[in-house]
């Protein structure tokens, strides 16, 4: 063999050895276990709603202190506009007919009764 055929074969050796070494190197793939492992069923408490005057306070104030880009105050703020909404459309749809020349009237005699 030649002094350039035995640098050859070297360097081959080499490179097998380092693709060898690299391959090695790399963590074995990923088994799926024939058996998944079970989870608990997530469950709520039931749903009881908020009747109490302090309770709705300490909600009211949580959502107040949130920072604006938390989830409960994005959601808080969803919740207040449909309300808005809602109530707007349900006032002015199913309320009855109001003439805004009585409610003035009604204005003025309790202004006037106020005074005496």
């Amino acid at each position: 063999m030649s002094p350039r055929n035995s640098q050859k074969t070297s360097k081959t050796k080499q490179n097998k050895t380092a693709i060898t070494t690299t391959s090695n190197n790399e963590p074995p793939p990923a088994t799926i276990s024939a058996s998944p492992v079970p989870t608990p069923a997530l469950s709520s408490p039931p749903y009881e709603p908020i009747t109490d005057n302090v309770s709705i306070q300490r909600l009211v104030k949580l959502a107040q202190d949130s920072p604006p880009d938390s989830v409960f105050r994005i959601v808080w703020q969803h919740a207040f506009e449909q309300g808005k909404e809602i109530g707007h459309s349900k006032g002015t749809t199913n309320g009855p007919k109001i003439d805004i020349d009585e409610v003035l009237a009604a204005y003025r005699r309790g202004v006037e009764k106020g005074r005496d």
